[in-house]
């Protein structure tokens, strides 16, 4: 079973659905800490409602320490 992920639209509550594998995760930032690096990635969703109202969700997560 794939993940999805469900938007609305705010104007006129349109729902949407996108399957997680079509994320394209980007690292976005990497330091150095105490247990090694730490990387933070970024994956956005762009898209325009029926409504022609355009749509963006932007998701983050830190992998900290690589590979946990």
């Amino acid at each position: 079973m794939l993940a999805k992920i469900e938007i609305q639209c705010m104007s006129c509550c349109s729902v949407y659905s996108f399957e997680c594998s079509d994320l394209d995760w980007e690292c976005v930032e990497s330091n150095e800490r105490e247990m090694g690096k730490e990387n933070h990635y970024e994956a956005s969703i762009h898209d325009k409602c029926q409504c022609s109202q355009q749509m963006k969700i932007t998701f983050e997560c830190w992998e900290y320490p690589i590979g946990v």
